[in-house]
């Protein structure tokens, strides 16, 4: 509905009546011959306004931020309260995953290595878990680094789930730097994927700040519970936490390799 009111009965906000639609006359427009009103055919004389609730004005707001890219504004009662996530993901992770496929890892890098000729590069028996700031989980890590290619799959692992048996395994990689060849055994926790989502779309309450907040909290708690409940196996895993927005995977993984990790990824 168009509501016009001629300039001399404009007020101020503060002294308008409750009642939005008493607080301006109402005139009655003709359509054209379309049956659309012709708005450049309004008298320059009269404002046009909008009466809308609230709830659409939400709605407008949150399309149009749509559409020129900018951050989306929620009201906070419409906000689904996130919390701590990052503690359920993390044991899940542990319990679900690291405690089935650990067992043995160390063995199978050394027949991969032995296999592909790769004795004398750089490498660790143990698997680097990435958590890179960000949460972007990449499909293979090639993807995040082309310095970086890949060997070989190893470690075949069947977990029976509820009934249903399913394949796990680890990639090999390898990275050449300075004349030194470096090979690990590399995947992302696809656990912080879930943070990134819960960030993009915009409705779990989750800030930049918050998402990279819980992706720390994720990897600490990891490291605490194989430190604590899985003694036997910790030392096959090792959790990096890197900052990719700074520093490249095959820059990070040089220096976890050689002993060396910066202060930004402890």
């Amino acid at each position: 509905m168009f509501i016009l009111r001629k300039d001399n009965e404009r007020k101020p906000l503060v002294d308008r009546p409750t009642d939005r639609q008493t607080s301006a006359k109402q005139y009655a427009l003709p359509p054209s011959k379309e049956g659309i009103i012709n708005i450049d055919k309004i008298n320059s004389q009269y404002d046009i306004i909008f009466f809308i609730s609230d709830h659409v004005f939400f709605l407008i707001q949150r399309l149009y931020c749509t559409i020129k890219g900018k951050e989306i504004p929620f009201d906070r009662d419409t906000l689904i309260p996130a919390g701590n996530v990052a503690y359920g993901l993390a044991w899940t992770y542990v319990l679900n995953y690291l405690t089935f496929v650990l067992k043995g890892l160390g063995d199978s890098i050394i027949r991969a290595v032995e296999k592909h000729n790769k004795s004398s590069s750089i490498y660790k028996e143990k698997v680097y878990i990435l958590v890179p700031f960000s949460c972007d989980c990449k499909a293979k890590l090639s993807d995040a680094d082309d310095s970086i290619s890949y060997l070989d799959t190893i470690h075949p692992v069947y977990v029976d789930h509820s009934g249903n048996s399913r394949k796990y395994s680890f990639d090999m990689y390898k990275f050449v730097d300075n004349n030194e060849e470096f090979v690990f055994v590399g995947q992302y926790a696809a656990a912080v994927t879930c943070l990134d989502d819960m960030w993009r779309v915009r409705i779990a309450g989750l800030s930049e700040a918050d998402k990279i907040k819980q992706a720390k909290i994720f990897c600490e708690e990891v490291q605490t519970t194989l430190a604590q409940k899985l003694i036997e196996y910790a030392h096959f895993c090792e959790i990096v936490s890197y900052d990719d927005r700074n520093y490249s995977l095959s820059e990070e993984m040089k220096r976890r390799l050689k002993h060396t990790p910066c202060d930004e990824s402890d």
